[in-house]
């Protein structure tokens, strides 16, 4: 028994270290690919570098149990590789002991790291999807020409498009800009403008104010009885147009979560109430 017990703590202690030291670097690689191909939209654009990080540490959650199955695979295949290498694993299955109770402290361990794996993804990583989103809503709100492409049509807001030619990265100006949206009684209005930009949204409040200058407005009225239509061209040189934010709770941003960022009980209550539901619509038909 305290051979079997030695043993036992010597595959473990071997198989930590090397799966510590793959799992560490997986991790970075995954970290690395993640900000490489994320450079462009978080470098040099004003973020606070505190927001920069927090990005980075959601997303290092989330890949966590990705990374996991990885290393315990690569871990088992060198531990053992070397096992056999060594001749230690006939020394070990000479002695008596099978190959099944050599691998048990690894089978062990990849057990309780699998229910630790289950639970975490289930609690923790639904919340750091939350807080990941609630981070894009903020910047979003803060500079809504992060989300701008140049040369296609951009749904900023609902019914709120727009296409830029092209963004300057120094003065952040956006150049010949054509808007497309809806106002109150879903009236079509069209903008033009040779240049423009959008004003940080600092203090939070719930409109994305835009100054656009050298352009032409294009709004359509409709007279009393809404039977007909008409155009008005208006001509500007500087003009500021106040565009309302949708949902706007910059606190409670919780009231935006989807079925994605729930967690195993969550979802079956909701699949819950979408049965009921589905059964009393039945019902009353």
């Amino acid at each position: 028994m305290k051979l079997i017990k030695k043993l036992d703590l010597y595959m473990i202690r071997l198989f930590i270290a090397p799966f510590l030291i793959i799992f560490s670097t997986i991790f970075i690689v995954f970290m690395i690919q993640f900000f490489w191909s994320q450079i462009d939209e978080l470098i040099g654009k004003d973020i606070d570098i505190l927001i920069i990080i927090k990005f980075i540490f959601y997303f290092g959650i989330s890949i966590i149990p990705l990374v996991t199955p990885i290393s315990l695979l690569l871990t088992s295949i060198i531990t053992f590789g070397n096992f056999s290498e060594n001749q230690e694993l006939t020394a070990i299955k000479s002695s008596g002991i099978s190959l099944f109770r050599i691998m048990k402290p690894i089978l062990g361990i990849t057990c309780i790291l699998s229910i630790g794996l289950y639970f975490f993804s289930d609690l923790a990583i639904p919340k750091a999807k939350m807080q990941a989103k609630k981070l894009g809503y903020q910047i979003s709100l803060t500079h809504p020409s992060f989300k701008l492409k140049e040369g296609i049509f951009v749904n900023l807001l609902p019914d709120f498009f727009i296409k830029i030619d092209r963004k300057s990265r120094k003065n952040k100006q956006l150049h010949n800009i054509f808007i497309f949206f809806y106002d109150k009684n879903s009236l079509v209005n069209t903008i033009l403008s040779k240049k423009g930009f959008f004003i940080p949204n600092e203090d939070r409040s719930e409109f994305i104010q835009f100054k656009l200058m050298n352009g032409i407005l294009y709004s359509e009225n409709t007279n009393e009885n809404k039977e007909q239509s008409s155009y008005q061209i208006v001509e500007f040189d500087t003009l500021i147009q106040n565009f309302k934010i949708p949902y706007y709770d910059y606190e409670g941003i919780k009231e935006l979560d989807d079925y994605d960022t729930q967690n195993l009980i969550q979802k079956i209550n909701f699949l819950k109430k979408k049965i009921l539901n589905i059964k009393k619509k039945i019902s009353i038909n």
